[in-house]
């Protein structure tokens, strides 16, 4: 168990050491991602047609209608 959790997709690397002082070779392992991210920022072009903004780099991205149906989908860079 860790003293404090690790919940934002921190990375760590873990390997064995037998009584011997054998090691063995080592893995690295993800920790979840629990974080919402912040909420994105969006305008339109002029003429409408095009969706514009910031979001969370590889969160995903989607432009609704106000009855729920997705109009878009993208992934933030």
């Amino acid at each position: 168990e860790l003293e404090e959790p690790l919940t934002n997709g921190e990375e760590v690397t873990v390997g064995l050491v037998d009584e011997a002082g054998n090691k063995s070779p080592e893995v690295g392992a993800t920790a979840p991602d629990t974080t919402a991210p912040e909420a994105p920022t969006a305008e339109f072009n002029e003429d409408g047609s095009e969706v514009s903004g910031t979001a969370e780099p590889g969160s995903t991205v989607q432009v609704k209608d106000k009855d729920g149906n997705v109009l878009g989908t993208a992934e933030a860079d």
